[in-house]
């Protein structure tokens, strides 16, 4: 009997979220969908939670929509069908944007259609060398869902974005990294210790000054300099009443490593 579709595991404060539908090339449907959401869920109301790795078993991180599974309607059906599973993929997605902690995406294989809105939404991205991406929305006659569209022309530009959509290439690891789609790119067999020590690491670090950090560099381009230095002001006030400010100022005066406590 096939386990969970999507697995959650928490180590000392680091939630791994990992697509476990390798059999199908973690494709998505509703059963996927369902509990992506679930564990999104879970972490969100997991208390101590300092940072998260999302990962996928099996040769590929994820193939998109699950075809094999849209056949199974009648096409008289597939306007109800796609609005249907949107609608269940959206607290998901919003539910880990909007998580308080630093989010790490490991990527391998093929990332296709709805596979690279689990890119986008990441902080950091790590893939595999010889890692493929495709949006493949258009070549089923779709525009693009999940959020992939906002998610590509923030992060690779409008114009980029565009022709990614329209003429569907597949594209590299190594231009997915030059268009800034990804982070870095890592030997696919050290991807997932990496990965892993990646996330551990931001675990430990000072997590309310990540979360303040990530929101400004979200929301830098919604204001004007002058509004946005004062958000900076506000941020930088509420860190400066953590413990970690305190922490980290005696650990630079005396030359040792800080140890942050995520408050």
């Amino acid at each position: 009997m096939a386990g969970p579709a999507v697995t959650v595991e928490i180590v000392a404060g680091v939630g791994t979220l990992a697509l476990n539908r390798p059999e199908n090339g973690n494709a998505f449907d509703a059963e996927l969908t369902d509990a992506l959401g679930a564990a999104v869920a879970q972490l969100a109301e997991t208390d101590g939670l300092r940072a998260v790795l999302v990962r996928a078993e099996g040769p590929s991180f994820s193939l998109g929509g699950d075809v094999r599974h849209f056949r199974t309607f009648d096409p008289a059906e597939y306007g109800e069908v796609f609005g249907d599973l949107t609608d269940r993929v959206t607290p998901a997605l919003v539910g880990l944007l909007e998580l308080p902690v630093p989010v790490v995406t490991a990527v391998h294989g093929w990332v296709v259609g709805a596979g690279l809105s689990l890119v986008g939404i990441a902080d950091v991205v790590l893939a595999a060398d010889d890692t493929r991406f495709r949006t493949a929305f258009t070549g089923l006659g779709l525009p693009g869902d999940t959020g992939v569209t906002w998610f590509l022309s923030r992060l690779v530009g409008p114009r980029r974005a565009a022709s990614l959509l329209l003429e569907n290439p597949s594209f590299s690891a190594r231009e997915a990294l030059e268009w800034g789609l990804v982070t870095r790119l890592v030997p696919a067999d050290t991807l997932a210790d990496e990965a892993l020590a990646l996330a551990t690491r931001l675990g430990a670090g000072p997590t309310v000054a990540y979360a303040h950090a990530l929101d400004l560099v979200a929301s830098a381009h919604d204001h004007t300099l002058a509004e946005h230095l004062q958000r900076e002001r506000a941020s930088t006030v509420a860190c400066a009443a953590t413990d970690d400010l305190i922490h980290g100022i005696a650990a630079f005066a005396e030359r040792r490593v800080p140890e942050f406590e995520g408050r």
